[in-house]
């Protein structure tokens, strides 16, 4: 009676374990696959604008302004749909730890912020040199400052296991 009843407890113990192992693991695939996804397309972003050399193009035009004393505007036409991977698994993020959630999103902010300034439909005209000097810097700097931040990413990201 003893070694049913322990064959029992033990088969189903064996059982749960299993079921809860498997969830464990699904999960972890999960977050592994979320993590690289999102690093293949923030180092995509990354590579196309060091390709493309936007930042080097906004230090040109701030040089143009410079030397003209006309105020300028750096635009770049952009294709609406342009964060498939994050819009495809933005209600996954959870899956992440809360350090790395934090900085996917703000990551993705800041690439948001960096479209609105250079978008045709979005920048304003620099009424003044300085104007135009001030909205150049601020969004070059944006640009320096979400390319490393997303290097930074790019690296935690892939160390997810």
């Amino acid at each position: 009676m003893w070694q049913t009843l322990l064959s029992v407890v033990v088969g189903g113990i064996l059982a749960i374990g299993g079921g809860i192992a498997q969830q464990w693991w699904q999960r972890r695939q999960d977050r592994r696959s979320l993590a690289y996804a999102l690093a293949g397309e923030i180092g995509a972003i990354i590579e196309s604008i060091e390709l493309r050399r936007y930042t080097e193009a906004i230090d040109g035009t701030i040089e143009q302004v410079k030397k003209t004393g006309t105020p300028w505007t750096f635009t770049i036409d952009i294709a609406e749909g342009y964060f498939l991977v994050y819009g495809a698994n933005a209600g996954k993020i959870g899956l992440l730890s809360p350090l790395l959630a934090k900085e996917v999103a703000a990551f993705y902010s800041m690439m948001v912020g960096l479209i609105e300034d250079v978008a045709p439909r979005n920048n304003v005209r620099a009424r003044t040199v300085e104007q135009s000097l001030a909205q150049l810097t601020q969004t070059r700097d944006l640009g320096l400052r979400t390319l490393q931040r997303g290097k930074a990413l790019v690296a935690l990201l892939e160390q997810v296991n």
